[in-house]
């Protein structure tokens, strides 16, 4: 009796903790694509939904649990910088940035991150993956932190999305 019980209250918390069995709360991206990048077959606007998705599921703490420190989130499309291209063999990339409210209900005080603007550099080519700019995003994704605060390199192999055809 007692195991029946207790399973039914664990399985009414795991219902409520899921947000009462719905898709998780979302906020979101603005897709900034100039007339002319709607041409273009590799960085459409399904081609930046998509890879938004993957950095979704890559950096779930940020784009699902803190939905409610978010103020805006902003994508378009730009060439790599020569160092990706170099580095990573990035032609070009997508750009995701997500401004963080002054004042965080959801993420970490340790962070100090109430206020700052996070940049996702999203890129593919002999790596897959995405480049972040400050330590803040790499905390509140859980990703590998730059000892000295650099840019960071997480690999993501399913940006494959974005390599060229040809």
């Amino acid at each position: 009796m007692f195991k029946a019980v207790l399973l039914i209250v664990a399985g009414l918390l795991l219902f409520v903790m899921a947000d009462f069995g719905g898709e998780p709360r979302q906020f979101p991206i603005v897709y900034d694509m100039p007339p002319a990048e709607n041409a273009n077959p590799v960085f459409s606007d399904e081609a930046i939904k998509q890879s938004a998705r993957v950095l979704r599921n890559n950096c779930k703490f940020l784009f699902f649990a803190a939905v409610d420190d978010v103020v805006k989130a902003s994508s378009f499309h730009s060439e790599a910088y020569p160092y990706m291209t170099e580095k990573y063999g990035w032609t070009d990339m997508i750009v995701v940035n997500v401004q963080l409210k002054d004042r965080l209900k959801s993420i970490s005080p340790q962070y100090h991150a109430g206020g700052h603007l996070l940049t996702f550099y999203l890129g593919s080519g002999t790596k897959s993956g995405v480049i972040t700019d400050k330590r803040q995003a790499q905390q509140i994704c859980g990703w590998e932190e730059s000892g000295d605060g650099s840019s960071m390199f997480h690999e993501i192999p399913e940006l494959n999305v974005l390599k060229k055809a040809g």
